[in-house]
Parts: C-alpha cells; structure tokens; sequence
C-alpha cells in the first residue's frame, strides 16, 4: 500500500514541477495575460529593528512554551472515555493508530519546510541567487520561529490529550511516539507537524507571487499544487496516525497559514499582488490539497 502511495505522489506532483524550469534557470516567461515586466528585486525588504522584532517575539513565544510547568494526570490502562471528547469529528477518529501514517508524516513535513527554501533557489536570479537565498533565510527563519513559537505556547496552554491516549494499552502501537507516559501525549492542540508543513507551503507561496509577478497562471497554480499536496498529505497523515484529531491540524494549518502570509507580507517593501495572481495560486493550492487529503485516507 505505502508503494502505490508513492507513486501516485510521484505521478500528482510530475505535472506541476515541470511548470518551474523557467524560474529556476532565472529566466523571465511573461503569459498572454500577464504584461512582460521586470522580476521584482525589492523582496525581501530587510530593515534591522523589524527584524529583531520580529525574531525576538517568535524566540519569546517559543522559549516560554518550552519552560511553562506542567502537570498533567496519569493515561489509565484502559485509556481515557472517548465521551469526554467535545466535537463528534474527534471523536470518530479514535481508534486511527496508522504506524505508517505516523512515519511519512515526518517525511512530508520535512519536504514541506524545505519548499520554500527550494523555490527561493529556483527564482533567484543569475549572479545573485546565494545573496537572494541568504535574504530570503531571513525571512524563513522569522516565519519559522513565529509558528513554532505560537504552537508551543498553545500546547502548553491547552494540554489537550493526543487521540491513542483514548486507546487500551493492548490497543496502541509499540512505538516511542505512542508512549503515554511521556509529556508529548498532552500536547495535541494545536498540531506541531500542520504548523510547520503550512508555514512553509505558505511561506513558499506567498514568496513566489512577489517574487515572480510575470509567473504564468500554470506556474502559479503548480506550486500551489505543491505546497497544498505536501502540507494537507501531513496534515491528513497525523489524523490516520493517531497523533492529532481534526480540530488540532486544524487549528495548527491555521497558525502556519498566518505565519507563512503575514511574514513576507510584512517584507513585501513597494511590492504588490494582483488578486489574479492569488486566485490561481489558491486554486492549485486547494486542488493540491485536496489530492493530499485523499493520499493519506489510503493508510
């Protein structure tokens, strides 16, 4: 089953990978509807008290995530009573405890924050693409902290049960990950793995529409294929492997999302979108989504 998941994978993302040749050689390619204009080399608009700002408040968030005390009740044998779970689409998903599931979710989040460190090396410009890279890191970073920061702080604050704590003893997977005796179980909400995979998708994202303006529609659409199939397969994959209900992948997809559009926005310097551009980029983004969402159902 895993084999034939990789290669329908494999098959979804050959389509939109051939949209980015163009940018990656540094080449312009303006579309019949698109006016040939010069690529925009304002972005990332870096100004040094921004930026300390920005680090220091997503640094702070996290650090105090990581340092607020718990004290968390003991998982009984028998699990929790799954009644005590407010929503009913969490509930239904009790008993998910995909081994497999649980492991490519590592995989596609990974791939997912390397996306927009990929693409900002496929549009950086001939003579320029390291020093555009190294500005762009910047921004990565800031993105990164700010989501991490605001998923740590919710986990600790919240304290909410992972779905196999649920689960008898004799029920839940012999793995490290579905320990119950380790201060992870009680960090559900909001989904670390969701967080991290949509901050980078929309990070990679929100990138490309300042920094290829004359990018095709196709182009457009086809990375938000690619960030939409890598971070919905992550998010999926955490429901089918147990580790997450519905709600928290939810809630972390909204963290990531804000993170990976407000900061590069906050950068954007004199450059603007066209809600067009948007469009396409959500279009390809929901498509891809959607095709990762019913990837990770095949676990």
């Amino acid at each position: 089953m895993r084999d034939a998941t990789v290669r329908r994978v494999a098959v979804g993302l050959l389509f939109p990978a051939l949209c980015l040749p163009t940018a990656a050689r540094g080449q312009i390619a303006p579309s019949a509807d698109s006016p040939a204009i010069e690529p925009a080399l304002s972005y990332p608009d870096l100004r040094k008290e921004r930026e300390i700002t920005l680090s220091g408040v997503g640094a702070g968030l996290l650090v105090t995530g990581l340092l607020l005390p718990t004290n968390y009740p003991q998982v009984p044998p028998q699990g929790f009573d799954p009644g005590e779970i407010t929503w009913s689409v969490d509930r239904k998903i009790v008993g998910n405890h995909s081994r497999g599931a649980d492991v490519t979710g590592d995989w596609t989040r990974d791939a997912s924050l390397l996306f927009p460190l990929a693409l900002a090396l496929a549009m950086g410009q001939e003579g320029e693409r390291w020093h555009g890279f190294g500005r762009s890191s910047v921004v990565y970073a800031e993105t990164i902290l700010m989501s991490q920061g605001l998923t740590w702080l919710g986990k600790v604050v919240v304290g909410r049960a992972r779905p196999f704590s649920y689960l008898p003893a004799s029920q839940r997977p012999n793995a490290p990950s579905y320990d119950v005796s380790t201060e992870r179980t009680f960090a559900s909400m909001p989904s670390g793995h969701s967080s991290s995979a949509w901050a980078g998708a929309a990070l990679g994202m929100t990138t490309h529409l300042l920094q290829r303006p004359q990018a095709s529609w196709v182009e457009r659409a086809g990375v938000g294929f690619l960030g939409g199939v890598l971070a919905g397969t992550t998010s999926a994959l955490r429901v089918e492997a147990g580790q997450h209900f519905p709600s928290d992948v939810l809630v972390g997809a909204g963290i990531g999302i804000v993170s990976g559009v407000a900061v590069p926005l906050l950068h954007r310097g004199e450059q603007q979108i066209r809600t067009d551009a948007v469009l396409q980029m959500v279009g390809g983004g929901l498509a891809g989504t959607f095709l990762g969402v019913m990837l990770a159902r095949r676990y």
